[in-house]
């Protein structure tokens, strides 16, 4: 069942990457929020991706300016700049049209009147609150949530790169683009794969938040984690009637879940289980042929007694 899975994994991922090509705008994340855009700044969008036939605009105030994207720095936080100057005060809604003319609606934001020249503001050292492993359909990933104490006029995203403290990072450091949310972001990095975190390694998390007008401030220590690993789970107890198997009473079994095996790993060819034999059952069923076979020599003894006798007479 599981190359089922992976195949279905991989047709969802597939279509999706057909509808970015043919123009897809994704679906809002981030239905009734409020951003700051300040004069010469822009907007944060969280997106996956960002598609070429996908336009983005800001409508409001009986007029609407078209966004352009800032490709720098990659990640699902993307910065939108209004191509034209827009009227303070003024609540926009930010939008996504597509080649179809259909509109997504992801964000409001308010038009600032001063220029941002303050940098974010860290009242703290990023520190990880929590870390664990997630086994995925396509790719298993480790799971990060940091604590990102930092302040600014307008919305901020953070770019995280984690280098391992052994030095062996090959492929270089892992990176991640986040926004905050109440002091607390979530990264998800391929626990698999060519680049991907290393299970059991300690690992230093350097942060850099930047604001909608390009300022940018980094933390002034790194953030030390040790990459989560696979580790078993006890899955839910299953009780089974204990008559099955003593005749009174209920038993309890616990059933561990182990690691998944490596994609590299080949699969082992699988023995037939031995079949088990239920002696009641089987008891009952040799009693009956025993009967019968009873039965039908009782039969076939008086044939032969009565062929014997009419040869006799």
């Amino acid at each position: 069942m599981g190359w089922v899975v992976r195949a279905g994994c991989a047709v969802i991922a597939v279509g999706a990457m057909a509808g970015v090509a043919r123009g897809y705008c994704e679906e809002s994340r981030q239905e009734g929020e409020l951003a700051v855009v300040p004069a010469g700044g822009g907007v944060f969008v969280v997106q996956r991706s960002v598609a070429e036939g996908c336009r983005m605009m800001m409508v409001g105030g009986g007029t609407w300016v078209p966004l352009e994207a800032e490709r720098r720095p990659a990640g699902e936080v993307v910065l939108y700049r209004p191509v034209r100057a827009l009227v303070p005060g003024v609540v926009y809604e930010v939008v996504g049209v597509d080649e179809e003319g259909e509109r997504v609606r992801y964000l409001r934001a308010v038009a600032g009147a001063a220029h941002d020249v303050a940098v974010p503001r860290w009242r703290r050292t990023p520190r990880v609150v929590w870390s664990r492993y997630r086994a995925g359909c396509l790719m298993d990933e480790a799971l990060v949530e940091f604590a990102l104490e930092v302040e600014d006029g307008s919305e901020v995203r953070v770019v995280i790169e984690a280098r391992a403290l052994d030095g062996n990072d090959v492929h270089g450091a892992m990176e991640a683009v986040v926004r905050p949310r109440n002091g607390r972001a979530q990264v998800a990095w391929p626990a698999s794969g060519e680049w991907f975190v290393r299970a059991g390694t300690r690992y230093a998390a350097r942060a850099c938040a930047e604001d909608a007008s390009g300022n940018r401030s980094c933390a002034r220590g790194p953030a030390l984690f040790t990459a989560p690993a696979w580790e078993p789970e006890p899955a839910p107890e299953r009780r089974w009637p204990f008559w099955l198997a003593f005749g009174g009473g209920e038993l309890d079994e616990e059933i561990v879940v182990g690691p998944p095996p490596p994609p590299e790993e080949k699969m082992e060819v699988v023995r037939a289980p031995r079949l088990r034999v239920d002696w009641r059952c089987a008891s009952a069923g040799a009693a009956g042929a025993a009967m019968v076979l009873l039965v039908a020599a009782v039969v076939a003894g008086r044939r032969a007694a009565r062929r014997r006798l009419g040869r006799t007479a």
